[in-house]
């Protein structure tokens, strides 16, 4: 459902807990950082989205996109913003 929910609402976190509806929009932040963590080195979001090969003229807007959103260094953020790659 946090998933979902970022993918409808990025980083707005009060939109998200009202979304999900069990949650206060601090325990989502908290439960959004510790996937974040999990992901660096699991990667745990785009496990079974990620492909590989050639990218697309839409992946490559997308991640043009992200990286003027979220910064070079957002690995994650990025990669849930293409959201048909992976960051690992």
């Amino acid at each position: 459902m946090l998933i979902e929910g970022y993918k409808k609402f990025g980083l707005n976190f009060r939109e998200i807990s009202e979304y999900m509806g069990t949650r206060t929009s601090v325990q989502v932040l908290h439960h959004y950082k510790q996937l974040k963590n999990y992901t660096a080195t699991k990667n745990y979001f785009n496990k079974k989205s990620s492909v590989s090969g050639f990218w697309t003229l839409e992946e490559r807007k997308k991640l043009k996109e992200a990286i003027e959103l979220f910064g070079k260094y957002a690995l994650v953020e990025i990669a849930l913003h293409v959201g048909t790659r992976s960051e690992g």
